[in-house]
Formats: C-alpha cells, structure tokens, sequence
C-alpha cells in the first residue's frame, strides 16, 4: 500500500494504538478530501500523511490515561481529555501558578483546527502532571492544590476536606476568588451541619431523646430545668437541631464541647427544683414577684408576654 510505504512509522503507531482495521487510510483520505479535493501534488499528501501521524502519536501519548480499551480515534480521544480536564474543581489560574507549563496546555486546548504539532510535545513534556491532575480517580493533587489555597482559617482539616471535595462545583473556568469564596461558603456550611449531627446525637445519648422539645413531651417538664446555669442552653440546642446554618462554627463548638462534659440531672432531682419553686412563690411578697417579673422581661420577654397575654 502506498500509504505504508511512504510512512512506515504510521501503520506501526496505528497498529500499538489498537487501530488493526487501518482506519488511518480512511482518515487521510477524508483529510485529503477537505484540503486539496483529489487533484493534490506530492507536498499536499506528505502534509496529510504528517498531519495525520501527529493525531496516531496523540492518541498514544492519552490512551493509557484514559484507561479504554480498544482503539479510539483522534477526535475521541481529544473529547475524553477536554471532559477531565472541565470537571477540574481547581480554576485554571491555580493549576498555572503551580506548574507554569500547564498555561501552553490550556492555550491549546482553546485553539480550533489542527492542534497536534502545538499539543503533542506538551503531551510528552507534561504527561506525569496532566495525569496526577486530571486523570487520578482520588483526585489526590487536586485535592492538595485546593486545600493549600483556602488559608488555615477555616475549620476543617485536609481528611475531612478530602470528604466533601466530590461535592464542589467544577471551577477550572471559574474566577479563582470568587470560586475559592464559593468552596470556603460550603465548607462553612457542612462543617455546621456536621457538628449540628454531633450535637443532635450527644443529646440523644445523654438524654435517649430526639431534641429537647421531645424531652419536654416525654417528661410534661421544661428543658430549661435542665440546665439551671444557663436555661438558654436548651433552647439553643433546640435551634441548633432544626436550623444549624443560623449558628456560627465557634458557637456551635461550644455548645458541643458543653454537652460533652454535661451529666443530665435526674428527673426526681428536676422535680424537687419545681416543687421548692412553688413554694417559694408561695411565700413571696408583691414586691418580691414585681421585680422576678421585671427580670423575666428582660431575659425572657417573649414567654413573659404570652403569660401576661401582651398583644
């Protein structure tokens, strides 16, 4: 065949590429078709022939990233390689600032027509690094390029990071700060929720009760006898159980940190406290329950209004 003869190294590439059907002769003739119809001299063909042998080498440089069996044609394979790299979840900025080559890469990949002699010794330069990045199923690098660019501010450690990072949006297109604001608003997010479930279940180990409305049902008592010191406690966690995002992380910490050193009283020991109350109502003065009021106006306005029927 005239092709093989003038271009021995193509049929060889084809041939590791899993092209055994030589599919590289329909390709140039397809080529040739386009560029120069069926009336083209020596250096028409000879372009063609190089053309097409750039996209057999670029196949061979990719095929084992992608992992695939078979042959897969040039433009097949030019597909796979711009769907892993968009669903980078680091912006392009980033990945450049860490390896600089990696700008003539993307540049690349931006061009129309004929990339192959612009893209193929990229390939060959940089084929450890576009795969670490693009083509490794943990994500491991990418995972370590993001997390170092958020700062130690925030309140989660690189495993717990590595938990949630399935879950970002794809930002290789994406305005670095903006992205970088967008995945450190989730991690604050999911950081609440999950010290939220942490506080949720400690209540329900401590007190074998769903919240501390469900303890105020099962036992016909207030929660905030529960906590003597600081009634509001209850309440809080209350809150913390149906609307965790209201809470901050360092709030929500506290209130983890309190609930784990906290012993619930006894029930016996709850009911003692209503019943020395009763009596010490019983026993107080006019004066004495005007200022009480006068207290639980400014500490607990709103339950105060509803008893006094304030409208």
């Amino acid at each position: 065949m005239y092709v093989d003869k003038t271009m021995p190294d193509l049929k060889q590439i084809a041939e590791e590429t899993g092209d055994l059907t030589t599919r590289y002769c329909q390709t140039i003739k397809e080529k040739a078709v386009k560029t120069a119809g069926w009336l083209w001299n020596k250096d028409d063909y000879s372009e063609v022939f190089s053309c097409v042998l750039r996209e057999y080498q670029v196949i061979k440089e990719l095929k084992p990233l992608l992992k695939i069996s078979g042959f897969v044609s040039y433009q097949n394979t030019l597909q796979h390689l711009l769907t892993a790299v968009n669903k980078s979840k680091v912006p392009e900025t980033i990945i450049v600032r860490q390896f600089p080559t990696m700008d003539s890469f993307f540049a690349c990949l931006a061009r129309e027509g004929d990339i192959t002699q612009m893209i193929l010794p990229i390939l060959q330069s940089n084929k450890e690094t576009i795969q670490t990045l693009f083509f490794d199923p943990m994500n491991l690098l990418q995972t370590d390029i993001l997390y170092d660019c958020l700062g130690n501010e925030l309140p989660i450690n690189k495993d717990a990071f590595k938990e949630i990072y399935h879950s970002l949006p794809n930002g290789i297109g994406e305005d670095e700060s903006t992205f970088i604001q967008q995945v450190r608003s989730i991690i604050q997010e999911y950081f609440a929720k999950s010290l939220a479930v942490q506080i949720k279940n400690l209540w329900k180990e401590k007190t074998q009760t769903d919240s501390p409305n469900d303890w105020t049902t099962q036992n016909h008592l207030s929660a905030k006898m529960l906590f003597v010191d600081n009634p509001e406690t209850a309440r809080e966690i209350q809150t913390i159980i149906e609307k965790p995002l209201e809470f901050s992380s360092p709030k929500l910490k506290t209130i983890q940190e309190k609930l784990q050193d906290w012993k619930p009283p006894e029930i016996d020991d709850v009911q003692r406290k209503l019943v020395t109350a009763e009596q010490k109502i019983d026993a107080m003065s006019g004066d004495d329950a005007k200022n009480i009021l006068r207290k639980m106006l400014q500490k607990e306005s709103d339950l105060l209004l509803e008893i006094l029927e304030v409208r």
